[in-house]
């Protein structure tokens, strides 16, 4: 495992370039500098960084670009991405009511991890019934209830 390859493959591909010199360009770096970072293997952390500060527009995710490891969360789906957004700046309060409607939805409160994980992916691959409907409506019960309780 190269993990100077590894950044350079999230890097081209969070900017959408595919040669070097666009790289050095994009950092700052002349292509000398860039060439021998590239034969030392030392990622150029903070031009990665001052990039992403610099150029918001561009959408990047230094620490993927970096380390390989994101603090956002990842999803095409545009509902899901907001929820988890709404979900980070809840109370801890909130949180725990939100689990308990997330869990009570999704019929998961008293299951084991791998059952869990089986129930969510046939839950994806079906279309919502009556059951969950019903369950939504009593979540919304159970949720106003709980804020009338704070």
């Amino acid at each position: 495992m190269n993990l100077f390859s590894d950044f350079m493959d999230r890097f081209k591909a969070q900017v959408g370039v595919s040669k070097d010199k666009e790289v050095a360009e994009l950092l700052g770096l002349s292509i000398t500098a860039f060439a021998e970072r590239k034969r030392r293997e030392s990622i150029p952390i903070k031009e990665v960084f001052n990039l992403a500060a610099e150029r918001p527009a561009l959408g990047l995710d230094p620490d993927w670009i970096v380390s390989g490891v994101s603090k956002h969360f990842e999803t095409n789906d545009i509902t899901e991405r907001h929820l988890v957004e709404c979900y980070r700046i809840m109370s801890h309060a909130d949180r725990k009511v939100i689990s308990r409607i997330a869990s009570s939805l999704s019929g998961v409160v008293n299951m084991a991890s791998s059952e869990i994980t089986h129930n969510l992916s046939v839950a994806y691959s079906e279309p919502a019934n009556d059951q969950h409907q019903h369950k939504a409506a009593q979540s919304t019960s159970d949720l106003n209830q709980a804020k009338d309780e704070k």
